[in-house]
């Protein structure tokens, strides 16, 4: 019985990202300019927006740090808290 409880918790804690447990999803606009924008969607796939600059690529959420890998460059993180993104560079993206 112990056995299966513990299984059972390991099963919920995989599924719980699923169920859109972070609620990140959304668009997030850069509050400087807000023509710049990073789409999160809830299949785990972004799309940034910053100037000339197109990216796509998966993220991950992992309590209050957001990590975008990009297909053709290294990984970025920030801080995701109370629907804000701040970037390394201190930039700020609000969701709308």
């Amino acid at each position: 019985m112990k056995r299966f409880r513990r299984a059972a918790f390991w099963l919920f804690l995989a599924l719980l990202p699923a169920c859109g447990g972070n609620n990140a999803e959304g668009i997030y606009y850069n509050v400087d300019n807000p023509a710049e924008y990073i789409e999160l969607k809830n299949d785990g796939r972004f799309y940034l927006k910053a100037g000339t600059l197109d990216l796509s690529g998966n993220y991950a959420v992992e309590g209050r740090t957001i990590i975008l890998n990009p297909k053709t460059r290294v990984a970025a993180t920030g801080r995701l808290e109370d629907g804000v993104i701040t970037d390394k560079d201190g930039t700020r993206w609000e969701k709308r």
